[in-house]
């Protein structure tokens, strides 16, 4: 009790240091409880979403021996089900994809459902609800789906025949319905849904379906009774839970996004961590006498150390339990930046806050746990201060050179740590959305530049203020000299700096290296400005019209026919190109092998039968240029057709057609090849195509000759695609940006709090200087001066800190991008490494102007110091 009423004496004596100081741990604990409300509300909606999906049906039932038909059931088998915990209801049904004729037309394929009316109605309704009430007999109902895919009407009498089937019925649709949670396939899937005891007879199978469906109470209890289905019935039946599947899969998903929250949020912490320390630290310095008097009367380490960590938790708790709460708050807007930025990516339904009480506790503790670990730094110090020391104190003095030597080695050691980390786990496990490494090398990089600098400290003080030293002018030496001696505070306060920009610039570099990369693969895969898919196909002349349309610069067709090669297992498709046009569309293709790519299309348009050949192809077949290859060539009649070609270069990409330089496993292994559209009447049998590459005229808007001719072809054709490079290099700009405006929203945090440590710090500065700035004033100095002196220490001390960061981000992203590069074979395009230079800028000018604001303040307090005052004050 007495050391809690001390520890609140002296936070009176120095209520706005105090007041400050609370106000950055509310800060650091708001921004990261409001990280976790707004994530704790991302994965609630992401689940109702995921859930709604897969509607009422959390588990199936089907036949272990044979899946696909059928169960043997009766009321007795559905009541053990009903009785087993967390289950609420169980339904008999008949699904099958069956292909009928109907209306004169055949291959119709639906899912055909038989549903018990009266046991189903737990799972979901129909809307209009009258309708199920009708389903007896031959009457059905159908989906918008299957209305709008056969052309079917309610009041129609259909006919469905499958003579494979042995099914010849008619069915009378009873009207269109919505099923609202009662099948999670319903919205892009044809249903007709009848009684299942019709379908049962149409099939001759009583008592028998092909699945029973249950719902749980809770998707947290369907492996639970998953596991109680086991125990009682063994391997009778297989048990399915698409819910459960989809949950586990999205699990791995909400976890990234948690700890990526987590890792940008705590920085607004860390800064937070090391202000609490610096500011313990100086006022154990202003307390040495009182230390000392402590210490002549009795007071043990233990007492002291006591005494400092109080007053250090007491700041915690009031800064913690009100963070906690404006984290709530804060999670408003939270969500907000989160909902625009997921939303680019993936549907999600309404954000909203959920106060989890785990979630609130473990923000308090998280908080309390950062302030009491800060704490024990200066409490620790202070139980080292000696009697003599605080009563015959010392004018502190120039770091020995050998804990410089020491401090300099211990940085190098860090930095080397941190990049072996990064370097041989960092690539990979980020890539899998284990953010441990990164984390951990990133802590030791940036731990490992500060005590480098920390080193060096005399050095690049010097270095900074002689840039500035036409403003500086006579306060440059007596800023050499504080920044240099009162080096610990110096390295805790640029730290605060550079602790947020390390990431800032990290995430920046990230951010504009794939931006530039996706931007080329969105070149590759258009293949240029716009692509259009034209159906019907048309004369390959058509290039020639497309010309006369307003904005179109040049304009190439295309064609695709897929070859075999004898005794080969994979195919080649021959992209059928012009020549003369096809490089004003895009001109940067590179050949791998033979001559420039101008030579050998010279070489198509006057000599045929020779191709471009795809280098994977050419590798795998052991070919190289100028060898023959046969392919065998299918024209549109169907006959095949062995012709010989002659290879006169190798490339490594396909414009426009990507598939064939990325082989994807889902295109099967077909490889590319370019030959002269020339030749496709002789080939392939038309002179019809179906694509058609445009280049848009470089002053116009993409988007808006897109959109022209949108409108201009449509009337024209049945079927029109127009595909637009700068659309999509737009959404993946908003994808970026609404992502960088998350990690922006983090770091502004973690600005504030360091720029209220720097006032604090510059406060104390100026209160312990007082002599100091009373002696220069005495010996001529000016108020202009005495102001440069404060404000100029804090710019450079700033500088120190934006130097840090800028370095040691960018180097942390340099390592990452080459250990990517070296552990992703699947890479398609190299990586660039680019320098954020805007980021920079803004960071460095945020920075300065930080320093400015914060040292403001201070800086008047010491222009205002009269020599009198200064050097009468002990």
């Amino acid at each position: 009790m007495g050391l809690l009423k001390t520890s609140l004496r002296t936070i009176g004596k120095r209520r706005s240091r105090a007041a400050l100081t609370i106000i950055c741990i509310t800060i650091g604990v708001a921004v990261f409880a409001g990280a976790n409300v707004g994530a704790d509300g991302v994965e609630n909606s992401y689940i109702t979403q995921l859930l709604s999906t897969f509607g009422d049906v959390d588990l199936t039932i089907s036949n272990s021996s044979n899946p696909l038909y059928s169960i043997q059931y009766n009321q007795s088998l559905l009541n053990q089900l009903l009785n087993i915990p967390h289950v609420e209801a169980a339904a008999p049904r008949i699904t099958m994809f069956q292909t009928f004729w109907f209306n004169g037309t055949g291959n119709n394929t639906l899912l055909l459902v038989g549903i018990d009316k009266i046991s189903d109605n737990f799972f979901g309704t129909v809307t209009p609800v009258e309708l199920i009430e009708q389903l007896q007999g031959n009457n059905c109902i159908i989906n918008q789906v299957a209305a709008d895919m056969f052309n079917l009407t309610h009041g129609e009498n259909i006919g469905l025949y499958n003579p494979v089937l042995g099914v010849n019925e008619s069915v009378h649709i009873l009207g269109i319905v919505v099923f609202q949670g009662k099948f999670s396939i319903e919205k892009s899937t044809p249903l007709i849904v009848l009684n299942i005891e019709f379908i049962q007879g149409l099939f001759h199978s009583e008592n028998q379906a092909t699945e029973i469906v249950l719902k749980i109470d809770s998707y947290r209890n369907i492996e639970t009774v998953i596991n109680r289905l086991r125990n009682i019935y063994g391997d009778k039946f297989n048990y399915y839970s698409q819910k459960l599947e989809a949950l586990d899969k999205s699990e791995s998903n909400i976890l990234v996004l948690r700890g990526a929250l987590n890792i940008f949020s705590i920085l607004a912490l860390i800064v937070t961590f090391v202000l609490i320390i610096v500011v313990m630290l100086m006022n154990i310095s202003e307390r040495k006498r009182d230390l000392g008097i402590m210490r002549s009367i009795g007071a043990s380490n233990r007492q002291i150390f006591s005494y400092v960590i109080v007053e250090t938790l007491l700041y915690g708790l009031i800064g913690s339990s009100i963070g906690t709460f404006a984290g709530i708050l804060l999670s408003t807007y939270m969500l907000d930046f989160l909902g625009a930025a997921i939303s680019t990516v993936t549907t999600l339904g309404e954000l909203s806050i959920i106060l989890n009480p785990l979630t609130l506790i473990t923000c308090f503790s998280t908080g309390m746990f950062i302030v009491l670990l800060a704490g024990n730094i200066p409490s620790i110090a202070a139980t080292r201060i000696t009697i003599l020391e605080t009563f015959r104190p010392r004018m502190k003095g120039v770091t020995r050179i050998n804990l410089v030597k020491k401090t300099f080695i211990l940085g190098i050691l860090l930095l080397i740590s941190g990049s072996l980390i990064l370097y041989l786990l960092g690539g990979g496990m980020m890539l899998t959305g284990n953010f441990t490494p990164i984390l951990l090398s990133t802590t030791l990089i940036t731990a490992g530049l500060i005590v480098f600098f920390n080193s060096s400290l005399y050095y690049v003080s010097k270095g900074f203020s002689t840039v500035f030293k036409p403003l500086l002018k006579e306060s440059k030496a007596i800023i050499e000299r504080y920044i240099a001696r009162n080096r610990t505070r110096t390295t805790f306060t640029f730290t605060m700096v550079a602790i947020g920009i390390v990431f800032v610039i990290f995430f920046s570099s990230l951010a504009a290296t794939f931006t530039a990369t996706f931007s080329t693969m969105i070149r590759v895969f258009t293949g240029s400005d716009i692509k259009i898919h034209v159906n019907p196909s048309i004369n390959y002349n058509f290039s020639s019209e497309l010309l006369t349309i307003p904005g179109v610069q040049a304009v190439t067709p295309s064609y695709e026919s897929l070859c075999t090669i004898t005794g080969e297992d994979f195919k080649i498709a021959l992209i059928f190109i012009d020549p003369e046009s096809f490089l004003d569309v895009y001109p940067r293709i590179i050949t791998a092998s033979g001559p420039v790519i101008e030579e050998a299309f010279n070489i198509l348009k006057s000599n045929n039968k020779t191709i471009i050949l795809a280098k994977k192809a050419a590798d795998l077949l052991n070919l190289t240029v100028g060898d023959n290859i046969t392919l065998n060539v299918k024209n549109i009649n169907g006959s095949i057709m062995p012709i010989d070609f002659n290879i006169i270069a190798l490339v490594e990409q396909f414009y426009g057609y990507p598939q064939y330089m990325f082989n994807i496993q889902a295109f099967g292994d077909i490889y590319g090849a370019y030959i002269s559209i020339s030749q496709l009447q002789e080939l392939a049998g038309t002179s019809n195509v179906e694509v058609f590459f445009i280049k848009v005229q470089p002053s116009l808007d993409q988007i808006q000759v897109k959109n022209d001719l949108e409108h201009i072809l449509t009337p024209r054709f049945e079927s029109l695609t127009l595909i637009s490079a700068k659309e999509w290099e737009n959404q993946i700009s908003s994808i970026v940006e609404s992502f960088s405006n998350v990690v922006y929203f983090f770091v502004g945090f973690s600005f504030i709090v360091a720029a209220i440590g720097i006032g604090i710090i510059m406060i104390v500065a100026v209160s312990e200087r007082k002599r100091e700035i009373g002696i220069l004033k005495a010996m001529g100095m000016n108020r202009t001066q005495v102001l440069k002196l404060v404000i100029g220490e804090a710019v450079i001390i700033t500088l120190i800190g934006l130097t840090v960061g800028i370095g040691g981000g960018l180097y942390i992203w340099f390592l990452f991008l080459n250990r990517i590069a070296s552990t992703s074979s699947n890479l398609f395009f190299e990586l660039p490494f680019i320098i954020p230079v805007d980021i920079i800028v803004y960071m460095s000018v945020a920075g300065i102007i930080i320093a400015l604001v914060a040292s403001a303040y201070p800086a008047y307090r010491a222009t205002k110091l009269e020599i009198v005052d200064a050097l009468r004050r002990d």
